[in-house]
């Protein structure tokens, strides 16, 4: 009995102090995150929807409107590297997903931690870079405030449909300018 009484005391005050630990080990982790600060990135990861642009080709009767000029000159890069502008999962993006902060030429982008196993099981299943699956989930969860980064079936679905269109766009973009008279 007398074992019994001395020993939960005890037991109490090493789970508090486990739990101590544990909140000492996560706001280390905090401040490391935290202090780790922008991961730089290759800037060829990043790339304007190519939505908008073949949208825009396909209402241009000439190429000369200085609007469609800007975008074209921007996309320059993606519309002559077309077959190799979306990459293959690597350990650098990887890394890169796990900083708070990374950037892409340019572009400065907060990484969202919820977002961060989700991209990198969709990376891994559509066998795309995970900084270019971050930007292409963001894109998404931006547009359809319904989707929810928990649900990871209609996510899944959306960010496929939304990766296959920007390609399909891709070639259509390049298809409209060389069939362009």
């Amino acid at each position: 009995g007398i074992l019994e009484k001395l020993s939960r005391p005890t037991c109490k005050l090493l789970n508090r102090e486990d739990e101590r630990e544990k909140e000492k080990m996560a706001s280390v982790a905090a401040a490391i995150e935290q202090a780790a600060g922008p991961k730089r990135v290759d800037e060829s990861l990043w790339w304007d929807s190519f939505l908008s642009l073949f949208n825009q080709l396909q209402q241009q009767q000439s190429f000369s409107s200085p609007d469609l000029l800007m975008k074209l000159g921007k996309q320059h890069g993606c519309l002559l590297n077309l077959l190799s502008i979306f990459k293959l999962p690597n350990a650098n993006s990887r890394s890169a997903i796990i900083c708070p902060r990374i950037i892409i030429g340019e572009h400065n982008i907060e990484i969202k931690p919820e977002l961060r196993n989700v991209v990198l099981q969709l990376s891994s299943s559509l066998a795309l870079d995970e900084v270019q699956m971050y930007i292409l989930v963001s894109r998404c969860l931006e547009q359809e405030a319904t989707l929810v980064a928990d649900e990871i079936r209609p996510l899944f679905e959306r960010i496929a449909m939304q990766y296959f269109l920007e390609r399909q766009c891709l070639l259509k973009c390049t298809h409209q300018i060389l069939m362009h008279k």
